[in-house]
This record gives C-alpha cells, structure tokens and sequence, in this order.
C-alpha cells in the first residue's frame, strides 16, 4: 500500500480541471478568509496510466458514495455557488448587523432553521428580489452585464432589509403563542412594503422614507392567533370538530394580501403590483 503523507504547514491547492483553479484563485482576491476553511477529501490510487481502465470501477464508487446523499438544498446552491453575481451580493448581505446581531445568526445558508436562524437564504433571495421589482435570473443578467451595478443594488435594498429586520422583536418570546414575525409569508410582505416605499420615493422624485418601516412594530408580531391577523385575512381561524381550542394556519399565497395591509399600517401607497 502506498501513502502519501502531506505535511500540516504546507499549503495545497486541489483542481479537477474544470476550470475551478481560475475560480479558486479570485474568489481568494475577494475573500482570504477561504483559505482558512478546511475540506476532508479522500483520494483513490488507481495504478493505472490513464483513468479509462478503470473508468466503471470509478462511476460505481460514484454511484455508491451518492446512494444515500440528498440533493443539496437551493439556499446551499446559493452559498456555495461563486459563479453567479446574485449569490456573491448574498454574501455581502449576511455581513450586515441588525440590534447587535450579524445576519449570519438569523438566516440558515444549509436550507435548515436551527440555532435561533428565522429564514433560509434562499427567502432572502426572495425578499431582495421583491424588493427590488427583479427576479434571480434578471439580477443575474443585470450583475453580469454591469457588474458595477452590485454597490447600487446592496446600497438600496440594506436600509431596507436592515428597517424590516429591526422592526421585529427578534429574541423576545411569547411561550404561549406562534410569532407572526418570522412567518415567510410576512417577511415577503415585508418586502411588498419596500418595493412600495422605494416606487413612491421614485414616483416623489426624493429617496426613500424607510421610516415607515417602524410603524410595523405596533403590530402583534409574537402572537400570529391575535384577531389583527385574522381580519386582514392572512391567518386562517379554523374549529375542528372536537377540537377544543381552535387552529390558526397561515393562509397560502397571501403574501401580496400582506403586502397591502402592512402598506396601510406604515403610511404607504400600495405599489401597483398588489
């Protein structure tokens, strides 16, 4: 058996020739804080010249190793995908604070909320998005053909993100009821709401009055079963037969609805969208 033993203190540096070395070597220009990650690979010694003599042996160790992996999810795409202009601004945004919290503590680049994380990446692709009056495809188009357009993007849509995400009781519990803040459907509304501020600041010819955003802590954000919610008709209040107390569900899709009733709360006209 023959072992490779690689020194601790050496530096190593491992492509598969699909271009990744040119991609390794600028994305540790833009963050040197890379090279301090660590990765465990594991390397098969074929004893072969070339690799197509061995090239079933290989696509079965593929298959085996892949039987019982599951396919990544989209916001860990997102993270690890450096190819994309959008998910590098992504990155740009997890850097910000809110009430002495870095995003990276509130929103889940794995797909998964643990550890106190009130949304997945992939949500915050969604608000920007929204927010923004875009999509993921058209940002993309847009970073790749004008790459300087990144700063003006990240300059709007911070105040924005960073108003939504301080008008919430982020730490604060309520033992006997479901909060309403970290609810999807309200942080999309959220987003509604600043694509209506920043439309009306470009209809008015001045900025945007981010301001508004305040307004939306007056709302029972820790209790998702108070009436608030059920009259603007984005939870659903339903009695079970022998239920005792009765269910509150999110109603599907109401996301714009939200859009329209958090609008009214922060003094805002609706955009035309909702």
């Amino acid at each position: 058996m023959l072992k490779a033993v690689i020194p601790a203190d050496c530096d190593r540096h491992i492509a598969d020739g699909q271009n990744r070395n040119e991609l390794f070597q600028s994305l540790l220009t833009e963050m040197p804080e890379l090279a301090t990650q660590t990765l465990s690979v594991k390397f098969l010694v074929s004893d072969t010249d070339t690799l197509e003599p061995v090239t079933e042996q290989i696509k079965q160790l593929f298959s085996d190793f892949h039987f019982n992996q599951r396919k990544p999810t989209t916001s860990l795409n997102l993270y690890f995908d450096s190819s994309k202009p959008y998910s590098r601004l992504l990155r740009r945004f997890l850097d910000l604070e809110v009430n002495q919290l870095s995003l990276w503590d509130l929103i889940s680049v794995s797909g998964k909320l643990t550890n106190g994380h009130l949304f997945i990446l992939k949500q915050l692709q969604d608000f920007l998005s929204i927010a923004s009056a875009s999509t993921a495809a058209k940002t993309n188009a847009l970073l790749t053909k004008n790459p300087e357009m990144a700063d003006q993007l990240f300059n709007m849509l911070k105040p924005a993100l960073t108003g939504v995400l301080s008008a919430m009781p982020i730490g604060e519990k309520d033992t006997e009821n479901d909060p309403m803040y970290s609810k999807a459907i309200y942080f999309y509304g959220c987003a509604w709401v600043c694509r209506s501020i920043i439309e009306e600041g470009m209809s008015n010819g001045t900025a945007p009055d981010w301001s508004a955003l305040e307004r939306l802590k007056a709302l029972p954000l820790l209790n998702m079963k108070d009436s608030w919610w059920t009259k603007a008709g984005v939870v659903q209040k339903l009695q079970l037969d022998n239920a005792k107390e009765p269910k509150y569900m999110m109603q599907k899709g109401s996301e714009k609805l939200m859009g329209r009733r958090l609008c009214k709360v922060c003094g805002i006209y609706p955009c035309d969208e909702i």
